[in-house]
């Protein structure tokens, strides 16, 4: 870990993670999911509208506003409803998450170390069930106070907005400019800079990092 990192997290009085790519090393399972649900809703050519390239840039922005984008695009507003987009995205991970995604192990690693010395908490745009049975199954969710998700009553805008992190924080009783957040996307990175955090971490620059930038 490089030494602004190591400054920040020992200056902190809390750390809120990103899940998807964060902690847990799900972003390729779900890009295959994502590819599934363009082709059921006939969106286009998955390869086109949606390549891998172009998933990655979009980690973070919520299921919905993807969406959103992709049937704007595709000319078929009022024809085809986000939500049951959605519905269909839904499916078509628990079809592909059925075996357990492997944890990020040096973004895990830093929980591990600080759990127990600061409040910590998980803000996430995926679903709810899908962040907590991802972080049940490698045992890691006992580690965090507190859990955010992009279905969250409160979370009423999702990333870049700065939402899901100012809830966090005030789930953990911390206040945001104490916080150091953890992320793998821009739009996420930009959530937290726009929550006011002391710092926010890009974990693609990790050195044990899966994917390095």
């Amino acid at each position: 870990m490089h030494h602004p990192e190591l400054e920040a997290l020992s200056k902190c009085s809390g750390i809120v993670f990103d899940c998807d790519g964060t902690l847990l090393d799900t972003m390729p399972t779900y890009y295959l999911a994502w590819r599934r649900s363009i082709s059921d809703a006939e969106l286009g050519d998955p390869d086109k509208v949606f390549p891998e390239e172009r998933f990655y840039a979009l980690g973070g922005l919520p299921i919905d506003t993807i969406f959103e984008t992709l049937i704007c695009e595709a000319g078929k507003n009022g024809v085809i409803s986000p939500a049951k987009c959605v519905k269909t995205f839904r499916r078509h991970a628990a079809e592909v998450l059925v075996a357990p995604a492997p944890p990020v192990e040096c973004v895990i690693a830093i929980a591990k170390r600080f759990h127990g010395r600061v409040p910590m908490a998980v803000a996430s745009s995926g679903l709810r069930d899908h962040i907590t049975s991802g972080l049940s199954r490698i045992g890691a969710l006992g580690i965090f106070d507190a859990v955010v998700t992009g279905d969250d009553p409160e979370v009423l805008n999702g990333k870049p907005a700065p939402d899901i992190f100012l809830t966090a924080a005030r789930r953990i009783k911390v206040s945001p400019d104490q916080c150091v957040g953890l992320e793998d996307s821009g739009p996420g990175l930009e959530a937290i800079m726009a929550a006011g955090y002391a710092y926010g971490c890009d974990v693609r620059k990790l050195r044990m990092y899966p994917r390095n930038l």
